[in-house]
C-alpha cells in the first residue's frame, strides 16, 4: 500500500534492511506495469506512507513500514516500473529540539521529554523509562542538560548515558538493554518452521564485536530487530537476539 493505492497482483520485487541501530530501516520496492492513472497518482504522493504485506499462504504480514523517500516511474522494455525507496522513521531525523533541563534532572526525564519530541510513536519506551527496569535508570546530569539541535542526535546521547540502545521498528521507538531482545515470546524456527540450511557465523565485527550467527529461513514479519529467536538445528541451538 502506497499512500491509499492498494497494489496486489501485479509482479513486486523488494528488498528490505531492518537493523538495531538507529539508522532508519530501508525499503526498495519495484512495482511493475501499474495502469497511467495509478503512476499518476503516486507521482503527488510526496512522503507518503507505505506498507508492504508479504509472506506465504495464510502467513502474510507486515514487512516494512514508513514514508517514500522517493517515487519514480522508469521505462524498461515493455513494462513501467514504478520504484518506490522508502524510511522507516525518517521524520525523526529532521525534528528539531530546543529545550534545557535544571542540575539534578534524572536522565530518564530527559529522554522521556526527547522521545516524545521524535515524532514517531512512542509505543512502550515512555513507560519503560518511567518503570525505570534497567541498569542506568537512576543516573543524574548533575549539571543539567541542553538539547539543541537535531531530536535523534540529543536522544542518542542520553539513551548512551542510560546504558540503552534505541532504534526505530515500524514507525515505533524501541529502547533495549544491550544483548536483551524485547518482552515478546521467543519465536521458535526450526527446520519445521521455516529455517532454511544450517546456522553459520559470519566474520568477526570491525572493533572487536563478536561474529553474528547467520541464519536463513522463509519470509517471516513476525521476525524483527529485537525479537528474541528459539532456535533449533542439528548443528546449532539457542536463545538469539535478532540484530539484522
Amino acid at each position: 500500500v502506497v499512500n491509499d493505492l492498494e497494489v496486489r497482483g501485479l509482479r513486486l520485487v523488494f528488498k528490505v534492511k531492518s537493523t538495531l541501530k538507529p539508522d532508519p530501516n530501508n525499503l526498495d520496492l519495484r512495482i511493475f506495469n501499474l495502469s497511467p492513472a495509478s503512476r499518476a497518482k503516486l507521482s503527488a504522493a510526496a512522503a507518503a506512507p507505505v506498507v508492504l504485506v508479504a509472506g506465504h499462504k495464510g502467513t502474510a504480514q507486515v514487512i516494512f513500514s514508513g514514508r517514500a523517500r522517493t517515487i519514480d516511474h522508469l521505462r524498461e522494455g515493455a513494462s513501467w516500473v514504478t520504484h518506490v525507496q522508502s524510511g522507516d522513521g525518517d521524520q525523526a531525523f529532521t525534528k528539531l529540539s530546543a529545550i534545557s533541563f535544571a542540575a539534578g534532572t534524572r536522565a530518564t526525564d530527559v529522554a522521556i521529554a526527547l522521545a516524545k519530541d521524535l515524532g514517531v510513536e512512542a509505543g512502550d519506551a515512555i513507560a519503560r523509562l518511567r518503570r525505570g527496569d534497567f541498569t542506568g535508570a537512576r543516573e543524574v546530569f548533575l549539571q543539567g542538560f541542553s538539547a539543541s539541535g537535531r531530536s535523534v542526535r540529543d536522544f542518542d546521547r542520553v539513551a548512551k548515558v542510560l546504558g540503552l540502545e534505541w532504534s526505530i521498528q515500524g514507525g515505533v521507538l524501541q529502547l533495549l538493554e544491550p544483548g536483551k531482545g524485547t518482552q515478546e515470546a521467543a519465536y521458535e524456527l526450526a527446520p519445521d518452521t521455516g529455517l532454511i540450511g544450517s546456522p553459520d557465523h559470519g566474520a568477526p565485527g570491525p572493533n572487536g564485536e563478536p561474529p553474528l550467527l547467520k541464519v536463513k529461513c522463509l519470509l517471516n514479519g513476525g521476525i524483527r530487530p529485537g525479537r528474541v529467536v528459539s532456535l533449533r538445528s542439528s548443528a546449532r541451538s539457542g536463545f538469539y537476539v535478532v540484530d539484522q
